[in-house]
C-alpha cells in the first residue's frame, strides 16, 4: 500500500460511523476490493501524482488524486456511506501515520453502477485532492 494512500485509509479505519455504516463485513480496501469481500465496501484508488521535487529535495507539498467509492446493493446505502466519507476527508487538515495532509473534496463526482460485472450492485464515487505538505 502507498504510504498517503495508506494514511487516507487509517483515516477512514478509525471513522466509528463509518464502519458502523460498513457493518461487521464490509472493508475498507485499496486499489480493489478483495475477493470474498462482504458489501458493502468503500474503495480507495490513486488517479494520480504531482511531485514538487527539486535535485536538493521537496520544493513543495506533493498534489494526489484519489478516487474513493463505495459499493452496495443497495444505492441509498452507497450514498450513505459516501456521505460520511466526505464528513470525514473533506477539509481534513492534520497529521496522520506521520503525514501533514489537507484534503478536499474535488468538484467532480459520478455515481458508477454495475462496474465490477455483478448484477445488482450500485455504487457512488466521489473524487478527492489530497496536499501532502512536507
Amino acid at each position: 500500500m502507498k504510504y498517503v494512500e495508506g494514511a487516507v485509509k487509517t483515516l477512514l479505519d478509525q471513522d466509528n460511523t463509518l464502519i458502523s455504516l460498513l457493518d461487521s463485513s464490509g472493508v475498507v480496501a485499496t486499489n480493489k476490493i478483495p475477493e470474498g469481500a462482504e458489501l458493502p465496501s468503500v474503495l480507495i484508488e490513486q488517479t494520480s501524482w504531482t511531485q514538487t521535487h527539486t535535485k536538493d529535495g521537496p520544493s513543495g507539498p506533493d498534489t494526489y488524486r484519489f478516487s474513493i467509492s463505495s459499493w452496495s446493493e443497495d444505492l441509498i446505502e452507497a450514498k450513505n456511506i459516501m456521505a460520511q466519507v466526505k464528513d470525514v476527508l473533506n477539509g481534513y487538515d492534520s497529521t496522520i501515520n506521520g503525514f501533514r495532509l489537507y484534503i478536499k473534496k474535488d468538484s467532480q463526482s459520478a455515481r458508477r453502477e454495475d462496474q465490477i460485472g455483478t448484477e445488482g450492485i450500485e455504487g457512488e464515487a466521489h473524487d478527492y485532492i489530497v496536499i501532502h505538505r512536507f
